[in-house]
């Protein structure tokens, strides 16, 4: 099961500030995650919380899923 919170506070994002941008997910598996979702970070801190601002960017909650595990095999490559 999927936290999305969970999830976007813990990504290993490459920079130290962005956003606000509102997130829009749809996850036919876990309906709960569906919705907008803002994201910013500042000064290396994340903030997510769900929000009813219009999405700017749409995603489903598998590309989510595909998007952590091609994360988490990158960083751990050998070499």
């Amino acid at each position: 099961m999927l936290n999305v919170q969970d999830f976007l506070q813990r990504y290993p994002y490459t920079t130290n500030d962005l956003g606000p941008i509102v997130i829009g997910l749809s996850d036919e598996f876990m309906p709960v995650n569906s919705g907008s979702w803002r994201l910013a970070i500042e000064g290396g801190r994340v903030f997510v919380e769900r929000t009813d601002a219009e999405p700017q960017v749409q995603i489903a909650g598998q590309q989510l899923v595909k998007g952590s595990l091609a994360s988490a095999r990158l960083r751990n490559w050998p070499g």
